[in-house]
């Protein structure tokens, strides 16, 4: 079985979420357009590019519980404008939604 560890919400966080939530945080540091961003995995946000467009958020494995079964599983991604930021923000508020599945 997978190896786990609790999150800050007391979830079983399993090796393969923050191998994920590592990835999708090179992408934001590699990216000069994502001022901010937060996880599921790392929910504080956290400053990248102080000249940023756009604020994100992900869920870096939807479902990773499952992962042993070899089920589908997904990332879910939300990203606002920089100027809403993601505190406070509304899904009406967003400029963009995904959600990528594997499996």
């Amino acid at each position: 079985k997978a190896e786990e560890q609790k999150s800050v919400f007391g979830d079983v966080q399993l090796g393969v979420d923050v191998l994920a939530d590592d990835l999708m945080w090179e992408v934001c540091k590699s990216e000069p357009l994502i001022k901010e961003g937060a996880s599921e995995e790392e929910p504080e946000v956290r400053e990248v590019h102080a000249d940023g467009k756009y604020c994100i958020v992900w869920d870096p494995l939807d479902g990773s519980a499952i992962v042993d079964n070899n089920w589908a599983v997904g990332t879910i991604v939300g990203i606002w404008g920089a100027s809403t930021g993601i505190l406070g923000a509304t899904g009406r508020d967003q400029v963009a939604a995904m959600v990528a599945n594997y499996g």
